[in-house]
């Protein structure tokens, strides 16, 4: 696999040198950079660990450690002790690590819903118009180019998005295949050029399959802890391929996670919808060339959002603009700084208030319709709510003055039927398009606290495990009365429509299909199975409106317009039914 890798990437490689050739010729020789040499300027390794929880390295506490080559790249580097995320999902942690800009103002909120605008300004930007070779290697479809992290990346390298009713739906890659993938573009490409790389890795993820190697019991938290064991073996060849390739003391190379995993702490199974500290504090260090500060340890309150302008400072890059992140490359950090962090996952497909926070050297205030305060010094578990004690006015203040800063304008919906159908294999929601007036950080919500409804939270995986299981009936019986208790339920509602589908009880599933589409959850899916369960229950008119809807919200969708065509020829509208297929072959046709 890996020499085949190695041929594919060897011919980009070699084009992409050829064309920066002739525009280093065009240009002149001031063209790239700020002046220096290729062959003297530095480059750059990003690697990113999905789902990583800060106490599962052996750099971090974790005894015994199953993490020998992250924490011997830790001790060549600054190890930051008090790092957190700004959402503890994939897509928004992401792309403020390469934009420096938190998600309320680069406003990409969720997984699966918007891409990062155009008008961003990425650290691969910068890189590539500076003249240096830019890769990405990146293990989920959560990431794929659609939501716009491409953006400056020569190469781009996702999992591929493949027809969302094949049997076997893959949406992630393994720590193997990107470290095979990384090392053959490497070995491909111009080694006199400088690069900037980023490499992403999944493994830790949901549902926990380690290598057989280091499979030791069937706990939930030992087969995260296998995951993690193979992730690291996996990255230390990358650092071993670095190392022979000739560019790894002359790099700097940062390791950070996008956000942890709760292992059921804190009433939580995985991550995505609360920001206690298993799933908003990460693992983050900096290793620079030559070695200065190794080993050295910090209590900084540091952030994702940092990542880029410690890029663009290690690349010597000009600076992205007006960002909120800190590099932390540069002068030392404020004593009284402050980060940001947020998680709208639970207002977009749990029907819960927003949950945004500020967290300091002092405490965390987690800001939602049932406030939370923690002083972490003396209660890192977060055992005791300390809100209405404390003056939290500091707090509610930084949170205030990130939301007044600028935002990008939103991008607009990016998904296709398929990438949203393998965005939810991976367990999320991915319930439909971004909503464009979600509610100011601060703002009062009648709706139920994250913190409220940690019980809801199980119950409604529980009733997806059982509907993965077959076991359909009981699915139905807890997924209804969660949606008495809270109305607002859209993942619940989702899947009892799912559930009554399969049950064949189609007149029922009419009812929560029909309010996920008045609410804004606005997925073709929703309107196809709307559609299939009108005409069954002999309402033809209302089921052809259903599933015009569907093709015009995912128009070259075969199965949708085919089954559309095939209604309005039972409704004996042939005219129209050609119609369909005349516009999906055109639409196909313009696609080969």
């Amino acid at each position: 696999m890996e020499s085949g890798l190695r041929n594919e990437w060897r011919g980009v490689g070699l084009r992409l040198a050829s064309a920066a050739a002739l525009l280093g010729a065009a240009l002149g020789p001031s063209s790239c950079g700020r002046g220096s040499p290729d062959s003297e300027r530095p480059s750059a390794i990003l690697i990113t660990l999905d789902t990583t929880r800060a106490d599962a390295l052996g750099s971090y506490g974790r005894k015994p450690s199953l993490t020998p080559h992250l924490d011997a790249l830790a001790a060549e580097s600054v190890v930051y002790d008090f790092a957190h995320t700004v959402a503890p999902i994939t897509l928004p942690s992401h792309a403020s690590m390469l934009t420096g800009l938190y998600p309320v103002r680069h406003t990409v909120r969720d997984n699966g819903v918007a891409p990062v605008p155009q008008s961003a300004r990425t650290v691969a930007e910068a890189a590539r118009e500076a003249g240096y070779d830019t890769a990405a290697f990146v293990a989920a479809i959560v990431l794929d180019g659609s939501f716009a992290l491409d953006q400056g990346f020569d190469v781009y390298d996702a999992p591929v998005d493949v027809d969302p009713t094949a049997m076997d739906i893959h949406g992630d890659r393994s720590a193997r295949e990107m470290v095979d993938r990384a090392l053959a573009w490497l070995d491909a490409r111009d080694g006199g050029r400088p690069f900037f790389l980023w490499v992403h890795v999944f493994d830790p993820h949901s549902p926990y399959e380690p290598p057989a190697e280091f499979r030791r019991g069937g706990s939930v938290e030992a087969l995260y802890a296998g995951e993690v064991q193979g992730m690291d073996r996996e990255l230390g060849r990358l650092v071993q391929g670095l190392k022979a390739a000739g560019v790894f003391e002359r790099s700097t190379v940062v390791v950070v996670a996008d956000h942890g995993e709760a292992l059921g702490q804190n009433g939580e199974l995985t991550h995505g919808a609360f920001c206690y500290e298993p799933v908003l504090r990460v693992p983050l260090f900096v290793r620079q060339p030559g070695g200065p500060r190794a080993g050295e340890r910090s209590n900084d309150v540091v952030s994702v959002v940092d990542v880029a302008p410690t890029l663009v400072d290690a690349l010597e890059l000009a600076p992205l603009g007006a960002i909120d992140g800190l590099s932390l490359l540069g002068a030392p950090l404020p004593a009284e700084r402050g980060v940001y962090f947020e998680c709208y996952s639970g207002y977009l497909s749990y029907g819960w208030s927003p949950l945004s926070g500020w967290i300091d050297a002092r405490g965390k205030y987690l800001h939602s319709s049932s406030p939370e305060f923690f002083e972490l010094g003396s209660d890192p578990t977060e055992a005791t709510n300390r809100f209405g004690q404390l003056d939290v006015g500091r707090y509610e203040q930084g949170i205030a003055q990130v939301a007044e800063r600028p935002a990008l304008e939103a991008g607009g919906d990016a998904t296709t039927e398929a990438l949203v159908e393998q965005i939810r294999s991976l367990g999320y929601a991915a319930l439909g398009p971004q909503r464009a007036d979600l509610p100011h950080p601060l703002a009062p919500s009648p709706l139920p606290s994250p913190a409220e409804r940690k019980d809801e939270l199980k119950a409604a995986y529980r009733g997806y495990d059982l509907l993965r299981a077959g076991q359909v009936g009981a699915a139905i019986e807890l997924f209804q009365s969660l949606v008495a208790e809270n109305p607002r339920q859209w993942f619940v509602l989702d899947h009892l429509a799912t559930a009554l589908i399969r049950a064949e009880r189609f007149p029922e599933a009419i009812a929560p299909l029909q309010t996920l589409l008045r609410n804004g959850v606005e997925r073709p899916a929703n309107y196809y199975n709307l559609g299939a369960c009108l005409y069954i229950s002999g309402q033809r008119a209302e089921a052809v409106r259903a599933f015009r809807r569907a093709v015009e919200l995912a128009p070259g969708n075969a199965p949708f317009a085919t089954k559309l065509a095939e209604i309005l020829r039972m409704e004996g509208r042939p005219d129209e039914a050609q119609a369909v297929l005349d516009e999906l072959h055109r639409r196909t046709a313009g696609e080969e």
